[in-house]
């Protein structure tokens, strides 16, 4: 079937395009992964390593036309490292969220040991006192539970001097220990107490998620608010105030993980269009890295919308040039006269018409800008004999076969979407004046 034909033709121009621009993409995915990862503390060296040798192969993959593969491997290479890179945040944020607990019952602790010494008069020495003063003001220590087990003991009562050692030894056992052991489960209940506290366990859960989604100085002034929090005397006031800092909490970690998720996007844009040498594409790549930290997530979202159609019309265009350089040197191959400005005309115009001299008073049609293309036989003479019309369209047919083997040969590939049959209907006649009319024209019965 030769007669007027919408066709789909790819290039390998194209492809090649396309799988720099992920390749780039996945490079900025990786930069992302290695910087993430290190931030958090939870990547090794070895693993680095092994990403960038799957880049490596994936790369190769250019170099054996494999593009096919590339563009579906690189998608899945890029999920992984986005998933990867998840699990390593929430591991980093349950390691901080134990140690925020562990600070609490250390804070608690502290409190609470003092409190009791303080109340008994019990005179505490001074290294100790300096190390439960540091405790209770929320300084973490990393003996803290040997300070706070030596702090207990002094809660144990002397045994009278005038005892003998049996007699003290045995004032020991009975009194001293009992006394201790009350204190001691008493705090310990209390502390199980807040743990079982939902509002606590979520505040516990957010200043660990602070430390890793905010910055330090963030995340520090978080912790002094809990800290003051938890001095609070009076209690309707405190759990009031527990609230307002986890609703608080949660809104700030929620808004910097919406901020990194839209500047990754934006940097993984901005690698992709880097790929496309236009002016649209450098001004895009230059307003990206500019980017001030404290860009809002609506400016980004909006430069995100604004990328992404840049990537979608750069694309559209570098691959409408490809496929009409494919299609004008196939033709010219096939001894088609095609012209210096044919190109360029087809793109002003949306159409074009090529002649072979064989073929006096015919020529071929080719249209559209899209990945879609229309190709028809016309005709350049109003009063020829048209009975020679099917003979021009079933020639036609042959050579249409030549030029997709042509274009495969190059590593492109023309296939036919819709096509009507030899005289099914009237060639379309165009005159000098039609051959560079503006605006694509659309095939007849096949819209």
């Amino acid at each position: 079937m030769s007669g007027p034909k919408v066709v789909v033709l790819v290039t390998r121009e194209q492809m090649l395009a396309m799988a720099d621009g992920l390749l780039k993409r996945l490079d900025q995915a990786i930069a992302s992964w290695v910087a993430e990862g290190r931030r958090c503390g939870m990547l090794l060296d070895d693993e680095i390593a092994a990403t960038r040798r799957r880049r490596a192969s994936l790369a190769a993959l250019m170099e054996t036309d494999d593009l096919a593969r590339l563009q579906k491997r690189v998608p899945d290479e890029i999920a992984y490292l986005q998933a990867d890179v998840a699990k390593r945040r929430q591991a980093a944020v349950d390691k901080a969220e134990q140690a925020a607990r562990r600070g609490r019952h250390a804070r608690h602790g502290a409190a609470t040991v003092l409190r009791a010494l303080e109340g008994k008069g019990i005179a505490i020495p001074a290294e100790l006192g300096e190390s439960l003063a540091r405790m209770r003001a929320g300084r973490t220590l990393d003996n803290a539970e040997a300070v706070l087990a030596q702090a207990f003991t002094l809660l144990a009562p002397a045994a009278p001097t005038t005892l003998s050692a049996a007699q003290e030894a045995l004032a020991q056992g009975l009194h001293s220990s009992s006394d201790t052991a009350m204190d001691v489960q008493a705090w310990k209940a209390a502390d199980a107490a807040l743990d079982r506290d939902p509002v606590i366990a979520r505040l516990d859960r957010h200043i660990g998620e602070a430390a890793v989604h905010l910055g330090q100085a963030e995340a520090a002034a978080f912790a002094a608010r809990l800290l003051a929090v938890e001095q609070e005397a009076n209690e309707a006031r405190g759990r009031l105030l527990m609230d307002s800092l986890a609703l608080d909490l949660a809104g700030a970690i929620d808004t910097a993980r919406k901020r990194r998720a839209a500047r990754e996007t934006l940097e993984a844009l901005g690698a992709e269009i880097s790929a496309y040498s236009t002016s649209e594409a450098a001004a895009f790549a230059e307003r990206v890295s500019q980017l001030g930290a404290a860009a809002s997530i609506a400016a980004m979202a909006a430069l995100i919308e604004s990328g992404q159609a840049l990537v979608a019309q750069a694309q559209q265009q570098q691959a409408a040039e490809a496929r009409r350089r494919a299609i004008l040197g196939g033709l010219v191959k096939l001894g088609y006269e095609v012209h210096e400005g044919m190109e360029t005309a087809w793109a002003n115009d949306g159409r074009v018409v090529v002649k072979k001299s064989s073929v006096p008073g015919y020529g071929i049609e080719v249209g559209g800008q899209a990945a879609r293309m229309q190709v028809r036989v016309v005709s350049t003479d109003a009063n020829r004999d048209v009975s020679r019309d099917r003979d021009v369209e079933s020639l036609w047919c042959g050579e249409f076969g030549q030029l997709q083997d042509l274009l495969a040969s190059q590593g492109d590939e023309l296939l036919i979407e819709r096509a009507l049959g030899v005289g099914a209907v009237p060639l379309k006649v165009v005159s000098g004046a039609d051959e560079t009319q503006r605006g694509a024209t659309q095939i007849r019965g096949m819209k």
